[in-house]
């Protein structure tokens, strides 16, 4: 009689008990984090409705390839350099696998991207410094370079090697550079000043005391290795703020954006009052937010 075949009721006690105990461990491991999601989308949505803001499903997509586009390539590449789709979500991929995060998780981060860059849009103004500021990243004494980004330092000499018997730098950018967005143009940057905060501190300053067409020796930024090549010095350009005031506010736009949309964030999740009724939920959530009301 022990041995007898679950009836119905026995299978549908056990695979409620399994679903419960699958339902307990994903809120204990990725309920508070979806919880911080909901709360801030949903406290933009009614901020964004509030200030007549309407944030559109092709904002949303466009948001989406911007993310996608930051992935293929964090250095500001030349004009307005596509990339590989396939190839940028394939490191989307694991990107989310490494970090635990599922698809949906990621595309509702976008939506509440989306709708926090629109508020802060809707909400920019620069001052008389800002403006001259950036005028000198702009359109001051800059460099150009092209780079070649790679995983390891074996990899930077690799291709160090192959420029010193003479390879043409773009072909080799082309062929190994890792960076998705500049790669197919030769690993061409847009025009870099000496204070650009656009790409790393060492390759700009390494730039600037390089001479036209030298390559240099590889350099660590971050978790990256890079080797450039200086294409030309740009002496200041002649035309006046007042002339160039849009591209100006475009770049300013680009540059507060991201800190804006961070604090932002945090005001929208502070000021929500949050009660959670799972007693699972509830324990993660005091551990996180211990001084949350």
């Amino acid at each position: 009689e022990t041995d007898r075949p679950p009836v119905a009721a026995d299978l549908f006690a056990r695979r409620s008990g399994a679903r419960s105990r699958v339902v307990d461990l994903l809120l204990a491991g990725h309920g508070v984090g979806i919880l911080e999601q909901v709360i801030v989308l949903e406290k933009a949505k009614t901020l964004a409705a509030e200030q007549g803001i309407d944030v559109t499903p092709a904002e949303i997509d466009t948001e989406f390839y911007r993310a996608l586009a930051k992935l293929a390539s964090p250095l500001p590449a030349a004009g307005d350099a596509d990339f590989d789709r396939a190839a940028a979500e394939q490191v989307l991929s694991e990107v989310l696998s490494r970090r635990n995060l599922s698809r949906a998780e990621y595309l509702a981060m976008v939506e509440r991207n989306a709708y926090l860059r629109a508020i802060c849009h809707g909400n920019m103004e620069f001052t008389a410094a800002q403006y001259r500021e950036e005028y000198q990243r702009a359109f001051g004494p800059r460099v150009q370079i092209r780079h070649i980004q790679l995983a390891s330092l074996s990899e930077a000499e690799h291709v160090h090697r192959l420029l010193q018997s003479g390879r043409d730098f773009a072909t080799v950018a082309e062929a190994y550079s890792a960076n998705l967005r500049t790669a197919p143009s030769g690993g061409l940057l847009r025009p870099l000043a000496r204070d650009d905060t656009d790409a790393p501190r060492a390759l700009v300053e390494t730039a600037f005391k390089m001479r036209e067409g030298e390559n240099s020796a590889p350099i660590r930024a971050g978790d990256w290795f890079h080797v450039i090549r200086l294409e030309r010095h740009l002496p200041a350009d002649e035309r006046t703020i007042d002339q160039v005031r849009g591209a100006l506010e475009r770049r300013l736009r680009d540059r507060y954006t991201e800190p804006a949309m961070q604090t932002l964030y945090r005001s929208l999740f502070e000021q929500a009052e949050v009660r959670v009724t799972d007693d699972i939920l509830a324990e993660e959530f005091t551990k996180k937010h211990p001084n949350h009301r």
